[in-house]
């Protein structure tokens, strides 16, 4: 197993941030390795809800079994992926900060016997893929939906699909 730990900085209320975080509908517009998520099934407060997830890895496309492990708003969020090439656990945590919020994230990924030798290369990379992705939440510092998905649509009127890898343009 790898562990990593990283945080940002988003200027924009800890509520908002909560809320287009803690949606995994939305990680392919944050998270530089989703390309899509797709809702398998419900609950009613997020916790114990299962998602299809793809991914892009060094070695490919990967599917995942995504599920909510814990939802409190406005401060724990945590995703387990057990079924998939690499089952991983992702524990965000937030905190106001001033008007802005601090974002966590700790991260353990399993992964198997033969790449598990190359963990210090992989934890390099697990670090490199979430400075891009730190750099995506930094730009979508807007996450009331309402302004995203108008922010989001295409020229043409139409919303991209929940798979698109576009992020809206803030001003």
């Amino acid at each position: 197993m790898i562990a990593f730990q990283t945080s940002v900085r988003i200027n924009r209320p800890i509520e908002e941030v909560f809320a287009y975080v803690s949606d995994p509908l939305n990680l392919p517009r944050w998270n530089s390795a989703v390309q899509s998520v797709e809702e398998t099934s419900t609950s009613d407060n997020g916790a114990g809800a299962t998602y299809s997830m793809v991914r892009v890895l060094p070695t490919g496309p990967a599917v995942n079994r995504l599920e909510v492990v814990a939802r409190e708003r406005p401060s724990d969020f945590t995703v387990r992926a057990g079924a998939g090439p690499t089952p991983f656990l992702y524990r965000y945590r937030l905190s106001a900060e001033n008007e802005a919020t601090l974002l966590h994230l700790r991260a353990e990924v399993e992964l198997p016997a033969i790449p598990a030798l190359l963990a210090p290369v992989a934890r390099r990379g697990s670090g490199r893929a979430w400075r891009t992705t730190s750099r995506r939440s930094k730009r979508c510092s807007r996450c009331v939906p309402d302004q995203a998905s108008r922010a989001s649509r295409s020229a043409d009127g139409t919303a991209p699909s929940r798979s698109s890898r576009q992020l809206p343009s803030f001003s």
